[in-house]
């Protein structure tokens, strides 16, 4: 009897086995850090980060073979509707228009291994947070409406998942204390639309347009800061941004400014702000003077008006 126990059992590990192995793909889909299989069991693996994709967006794949990463390169890329989405010979998927599409991998050195993963396209993205909304529309247009904080403190804004998509954005909220990392490495971003932004009892700013690499023109004139205490890395990297008017900035209370203008190479111009802290931010790499010609190495100390720095720059 036994014998036959031992029997049954060693029949199921095998079948078993021929199950596993019959599962040679497994399609993984990554949304928030939380990964969901669409199979189990598999050796080949094809990782898109999002869920969801909007209409003109572009993401690249992970792939993986076990414990090994692979090329997108090494694989066969196959879109079920090229209307919805079009992959490249690296996995890369566009999205065209709304719809599901189904994106196939095939290993080029075994073409018995194999992921299909199922992806959406959809016209915009949106989400909620308390009393505000946002939305993410194709084009990459971004829109924030609303009343109070967008997102929780020393968390991400809900849409950083996609920065880089976010072209241009439209901030329309009331009564905002937190704007810390608001446009953190949205490196396409070229326009920004602050106007309708009620920042009268803004606290944080730390990071908000760092790592916005395409930014050329921005209007931060009508700010209230009297109230703010963190503005570190606030345009860091902003690399051909060429104006800021800080004019009514009130930084009085600001505690934190750690390289504020850090990456700033193409800042030419700057209306600077009131300032009586003990700590001074450093102005961008190079020659700074005033109208009288007297130079500056950071932004004037204990300023009670606002004065034109312009960077001297070689030729």
């Amino acid at each position: 009897m036994k014998v036959e126990k031992r029997k049954i059992a060693l029949v199921a590990v095998v079948i078993m086995s021929m199950v596993m192995t019959a599962f040679s793909s497994v399609c993984v889909l990554e949304t928030g850090g939380n990964k969901v299989y669409a199979a189990t069991g598999g050796k080949l693996e094809i990782v898109y980060k999002l869920k969801k994709l909007v209409v003109g967006m572009s993401e690249y794949p992970q792939v993986k073979k076990g414990s090994e990463t692979l090329s997108g390169g090494d694989m066969t890329w196959k879109s079920s509707n090229k209307k919805v989405a079009a992959v490249n010979s690296y996995g890369m998927v566009t999205a065209k228009k709304a719809g599901t599409v189904t994106i196939t991998a095939v290993n080029k050195k075994n073409k018995k291994q194999k992921a299909t993963c199922k992806l959406v396209v959809t016209n915009n993205i949106s989400g909620t947070y308390k009393k505000t909304k946002w939305k993410l529309s194709k084009g990459g247009v971004l829109e924030v409406k609303g009343t109070g904080n967008m997102y929780a403190k020393e968390k991400m804004p809900p849409w950083y998942k996609y920065k880089g998509f976010v072209k241009s954005a439209k901030i329309e909220v009331k009564g905002a204390t937190n704007l810390s990392r608001l446009f953190l490495d949205c490196y396409y971003l070229k326009i920004v639309n602050l106007s309708k932004l009620d920042t009268s009892k803004l606290m944080d700013m730390f990071q908000i347009f760092y790592g916005c690499w395409s930014l050329r023109n921005l209007n931060v004139s009508g700010f209230n800061t009297s109230k703010v205490q963190r503005m570190g890395l606030m345009f860091e990297n902003c690399r051909i941004l060429e104006k800021l008017d800080l004019s009514n900035f009130d930084i009085s209370n600001c505690k934190d400014h750690v390289n504020m203008f850090s990456g700033c190479k193409s800042l030419i111009t700057i209306y600077t702000p009131k300032w009586s802290a003990e700590q001074i931010p450093e102005l961008p790499e190079g020659t700074w003077t005033d109208s009288s010609g007297q130079n500056y190495t950071t932004l004037p100390v204990n300023a009670t008006e606002s004065i034109v720095l312009v960077k001297t720059v070689k030729s």
